[in-house]
């Protein structure tokens, strides 16, 4: 069978210890010798009425089995028996040609089918006479003697002839043992064989195996059984036929996996046919199996890996790499040369490639546990991550996964990313200092109307007050005369209105402006600003029309005219001669609104937003000449958010333009 003496030491020490209580197997197989078991038969009554013992030599005479029996007979224990030459404990007879002193007993001379008296020294130092009956076997090409050894005064009984000694065995292996006949026909199943395969231990008639083989093993195993042959016939022997691995159904319809060793004792009339030793290895195979499926998967695991990978045991030598670790490492070999390569090696032709070799750890590391990390920097400008996992088992470290991916890519969005946000600073920096700077120049700006508002103001409240009072005296003037005053009046009213914007849209901004609230029935304030303003109206041809709901609000009465009034007298300069600005107060979702409507040219979608900034004006306005300061839409927004409202502009229905206030039923406090 191929194992050594060990092996077989363990093997036949489990053969003779195997005791079967029930009884032996009743069966006996197509062509066989007839029922050599059963109730009555000469085994069965030496079994069950002799106390014997069971022993099996190699060809050197070392004792390698010892059964219980024996140590109870001749009082030496297995430990101290198994490893000893027989002829230490047995006397020969003095027919076999060997003096009674010399204790090295020939054991092939007990041969043959009869039973010898044998002295034996039992481990007291007293001598004992014993029965023994010998058989000769050979397994695996490995030739046994095993014996039967009883008291003398066993000689009234029938003795044991070799057939039947053999039949002893054959059913107490643990092993299965199945005999064929010449033509392969199964003859015989020992009781081991039938309960791993699940047959019935009453069947006289043991199936043929054939018929139970898998169909997928059945060439392969004739194909063995045909290499025995051979051997036999060219060499006398099949010693080197190894063994095969076969699927059979047992009784219960399930397929196990056998390994069988198959021997050739055709030549041994008590066997006559050609013996298989068998033994259940599904466990095995599955585990195999299972062993293979994971080896698949860790194999496809590492050739998949989008980076190079490679797979270091416990000892540092690698088990698995891909193809990809080579194209990012121009110095490493193929994958096929890389596997099997020492640790120590791979890192070697590693550090060929790496800038700085000393980010690789050191070829001592490779057996310890604990994880490493790295970013590595090749000589051709490349980056790559490398890091390498340990593999721990419960009680041992089983070795490493490498795995290096290619980061340059990685590398240098990093490195752009890095630029970009410098150049963001930089232009945050540079908008931070520009903002800062229009800051001063506004504050500037504002300062120095703020400064020349309070300027004029005096002097133009004095250049109106004289230019009214002359138009005011009772003296006759000249028509000239009375037309400059009323030019000076006129614009230097118009003046003094622009100082007032200017210093009224300076304390917006500085929120200096505080509202005098109290409750404002809001159409009262429409009809008085409309009334005001129709006179300018009618010399341009425009109606004003004031369509009011009952609407009382809290608000500031003057600064809502102020509103009114700008909205009002806007629409009056850019509406059509001839056409209609419309005024509506109404209630509103929250609150209340104003909306003031005309038919000019309207405001772009692109303007609507820029024409409530300062000293803005629509470019309509700057193209028709129509005098303003930019100031009064500004103002407007202004006063309506302090109170809390919003306004827009959007298309009036029929053309123009259409402002629309909303303002909160409550104004929200500071």
């Amino acid at each position: 069978m191929g194992q050594d003496v060990k092996d077989i030491q363990c093997a036949d020490r489990d053969l003779v210890h195997r005791q079967d209580p029930g009884g032996f197997r009743a069966g006996a197989g197509r062509g066989g010798p007839g029922e050599l078991t059963g109730p009555g038969s000469p085994a069965s009554a030496t079994a069950g009425a002799v106390r014997c013992g069971i022993f099996a030599v190699d060809d050197d005479g070392v004792i390698r089995a010892w059964n219980r029996g024996a140590a109870d007979l001749m009082g030496w224990s297995e430990d101290l028996a198994i490893g000893r030459r027989l002829g230490e404990i047995l006397v020969p007879p003095a027919f076999l040609g060997v003096e009674a002193g010399d204790r090295s007993i020939v054991p092939s001379a007990l041969t043959g089918d009869r039973t010898w008296t044998v002295a034996a020294r039992r481990r007291d130092g007293a001598e004992e006479t014993f029965l023994l009956d010998v058989a000769a076997v050979e397994v695996g090409g490995r030739r046994l003697l095993v014996g039967l050894i009883r008291p003398a005064d066993a000689s009234s009984r029938p003795a044991t002839p070799a057939a039947d000694l053999l039949q002893i065995l054959f059913e107490r292996a643990p092993e299965t043992i199945t005999i064929t006949d010449a033509e392969g026909r199964q003859r015989l199943v020992n009781s081991a064989g039938l309960r791993m395969l699940q047959f019935d231990p009453a069947l006289r008639t043991p199936p043929d195996g054939i018929d139970f083989v898998h169909p997928g093993d059945r060439d392969r195993l004739a194909e063995h059984r045909l290499e025995l042959l051979r051997l036999v016939a060219e060499h006398g022997s099949a010693a080197e036929l190894p063994a095969i691995r076969y699927r059979i159904r047992n009784g219960a319809g399930q397929w196990r996996w056998l390994e069988s060793l198959f021997a050739d004792m055709t030549d041994i009339p008590e066997v006559a046919g050609r013996v298989a030793f068998s033994r259940d290895v599904t466990e095995a195979e599955e585990r195999a199996q299972a062993l293979l499926e994971s080896e698949a998967r860790l194999r496809a695991l590492v050739a998949s890996f989008p980076g190079g990978a490679f797979l270091s045991d416990g000892a540092g030598r690698v088990l698995l790499a891909n193809e990809t670790l080579k194209g990012l490492f121009p110095g490493m070999p193929p994958a096929a040369e890389v596997t099997g390569m020492d640790l120590a090696r791979v890192i070697a032709c590693l550090s060929e490639s790496v800038v700085q070799p000393s980010a690789l750890p050191a070829a001592g590391n490779g057996t310890a546990p604990g994880s490493w990390h790295a970013e590595l920097e090749l000589r051709d400008g490349r980056v790559v991550d490398a890091e390498a996992i340990p593999i721990d088992g419960p009680d041992a470290h089983l070795g490493r996964l490498w795995l290096f991916r290619d980061a340059t890519e990685r590398r240098d969005r990093a490195r752009q990313q890095e630029r970009l946000l410098e150049l963001e600073q930089a232009a945050r920096q540079a908008a931070e200092a520009q903002a800062e700077q229009l800051q001063a120049y506004d504050k500037l700006r504002n300062d120095f109307v703020s400064s020349v508002s309070h300027a004029l103001r005096t002097p133009l409240a004095s250049i109106s007050s004289a230019a009214q009072l002359l138009l005011s005296q009772e003296a006759p003037a000249g028509a000239a005369t009375r037309s400059y005053l009323e030019i000076i009046d006129r614009n230097a009213e118009r003046l003094r209105q622009m100082v007032e914007n200017l210093l009224l849209a300076r304390r917006l901004e500085a929120g200096m402006l505080a509202l005098d609230l109290a409750e404002v029935r809001v159409g009262s304030v429409i009809e008085e600003v409309a009334a005001l303003l129709r006179p300018v109206a009618l010399q341009r041809r425009v109606r004003i029309v004031v369509r009011s709901a009952a609407v009382t609000a809290t608000a500031d009465r003057e600064r809502l005219a102020d509103i009114v009034e700008n909205l009002v007298g806007n629409a009056v300069k850019y509406t059509r001669p001839g056409t209609d600005v419309t005024v509506t107060a109404s209630a509103a979702p929250g609150g209340w609104m104003i909306s003031v409507a005309d038919h000019g040219p309207g405001i772009p979608q692109e303007q609507r937003q820029a024409v409530f900034g300062r000293f803005v004006r629509a470019a309509d306005a700057e193209r028709d000449g129509t005098r303003g300061s930019g100031l009064g839409l500004a103002i407007t927004k202004g006063l309506v958010e302090l109170h809390g409202g919003s306004i827009e502009v959007g298309d009036a229905p029929g053309g123009g333009a259409v402002f629309s206030c909303w303002f909160p039923a409550e104004r929200p406090g500071p």
